[in-house]
């Protein structure tokens, strides 16, 4: 059985929809993936990002997508905070590998 990674991606999404989207990295462990998200590790924000993608995948051809958290900055405590999937995104997968 292969081991699963944690793919983290930023994402820029106003009213239209999606508008940039950048993979930055990825973990072994769900939990360091998602420290690092909190944590805004190596200012992932930018001042740009509204939203982050962890997904949950495995090696292989045509990845899917086992799980997935999503995360939206919070200006009032500068930092990443988990929400709900943002409208227009609920059947898009696959943020961090295409």
């Amino acid at each position: 059985m292969s081991k699963s990674i944690f793919t983290i991606t930023t994402a820029y999404i106003n009213d239209a929809g999606l508008v940039d989207s950048r993979c930055v990295g990825y973990e072994y462990s769900k939990q360091m993936a998602v420290d690092m998200v909190v944590g805004n590790n190596g200012d992932i924000h930018e001042d740009l990002y509204s939203h982050c993608i962890i997904e949950e995948t495995v090696a292989g051809l045509y990845p899917r997508i086992v799980s997935f958290l999503w995360f939206e900055w919070d200006k009032d405590v500068e930092r990443y905070i988990h929400c709900c999937v943002p409208d227009g995104q609920e059947f898009i997968r696959n943020y961090g590998i295409g």
